[in-house]
């Protein structure tokens, strides 16, 4: 797998996704209708560079609709690198975080601070309506009191 590494949401059955070869276990959440996004294509264990940027292979996912989303923030790292491929591409911005401590003392949360988060607009609370939302890109990015979306 290229660098980054992608999360499948909505699935129902984890169990065909373990696979040896990464473009079938693609295809199977894809079958399933999970929302898959990918992870940390600006981490420095990934890119020694740290600039987020696709592979060929992510690419073929996109053209076989079996990547729907991409992460723009993880914990205290933003990309502008992401965030134009979101836009290149037409995918949709996700933010999370990978919490391997305290979240109250990692994010300040006792001073106001928060994790980064995603914002999902949708219609009412619940899987159906939310991966609806997530297919459809009414997502924003809520990352150091900054509001990170798309204009529509």
């Amino acid at each position: 797998m290229p660098p980054g590494h992608s999360n499948a949401i909505f699935i129902n059955d984890t169990n065909p996704i373990l696979t040896e070869d990464p473009i079938d276990a693609f295809e199977e959440a894809a079958r399933q209708g999970a929302f898959i996004f990918t992870n940390h294509l600006q981490s420095t264990a990934q890119r020694k560079n740290g600039i987020a940027s696709y592979d060929p292979m992510h690419l073929e996912l996109i053209e076989k609709n079996m990547l729907h989303g991409i992460e723009i923030v993880n914990e205290a790292n933003y990309s502008d690198e992401a965030l134009q491929i979101a836009l290149d591409y037409n995918l949709t911005l996700v933010g999370t975080s990978d919490v391997p401590g305290l979240t109250d003392w990692m994010y300040d949360i006792p001073h106001g601070g928060h994790w980064p988060v995603t914002l999902v607009f949708a219609r009412e609370r619940g899987p159906e309506t939310i991966q609806e939302a997530l297919f459809n890109q009414q997502t924003v990015v809520w990352f150091n009191d900054l509001f990170i979306g798309k204009q529509k």
